[in-house]
């Protein structure tokens, strides 16, 4: 997947929808909030951001089946369970697409 497409899915997982509008103010993108206000030209950055991840990693961390999936991913990519808190935004965001079914092999 490109890292665009990561980001587009992480987006919607998250609850962030695309609805483009016309005019000089083009913020396309509805938080989850869905108030007017809150429209943004784009989704938060995923891979670069920790704190995106964190907000991200909240909306799996209700299931406990895919925050286990989640958090083997990110150990197997991370060699194991004690440099798991030490993965970057990208491994958080693979390990998220992973875990919700959205990976896409390039």
């Amino acid at each position: 997947m490109s890292p665009e497409q990561q980001r587009i899915c992480i987006a919607k997982a998250c609850g962030w929808t695309f609805q483009p509008m016309m005019g000089p103010l083009d913020f396309p993108w509805m938080t989850p909030s869905k108030k007017w206000e809150d429209r943004q030209a784009n989704p938060p950055d995923y891979l670069s951001d920790l704190n995106a991840m964190h907000e991200a990693e909240k909306v799996i961390r209700s299931d406990k089946k895919k925050w286990n999936i989640y958090y083997c991913h990110l150990c197997k990519m991370n060699g194991g369970f004690r440099n798991c808190m030490h993965a970057t935004a990208a491994q958080r965001a693979e390990a998220f697409l992973r875990a919700t079914g959205k990976w896409e092999e390039a």
